[in-house]
């Protein structure tokens, strides 16, 4: 893990402090993208976020290509 001072936004624009981060590799129909993933110690309602730019450059759901 390699440490970061960036701080994520949440929702209703709360910002959450982020401990560090790690390069994983993400494979996903054969293809494979390496994600930039960051580390909070807060209670969240949800493991991992990816959002859609990982999704668009593995080119595996076509509605995300136009």
């Amino acid at each position: 893990m390699r440490r970061t001072t960036i701080r994520i936004k949440g929702f209703y624009n709360t910002k959450k402090e982020c401990i560090g981060y790690v390069n994983m590799p993400i494979e996903v129909g054969g293809k494979c993208v390496n994600k930039k993933i960051y580390i909070c110690q807060e209670k969240l309602p949800y493991n991992l976020l990816l959002g859609r730019p990982w999704i668009h450059k593995l080119k595996v759901i076509n509605s995300t290509l136009h």
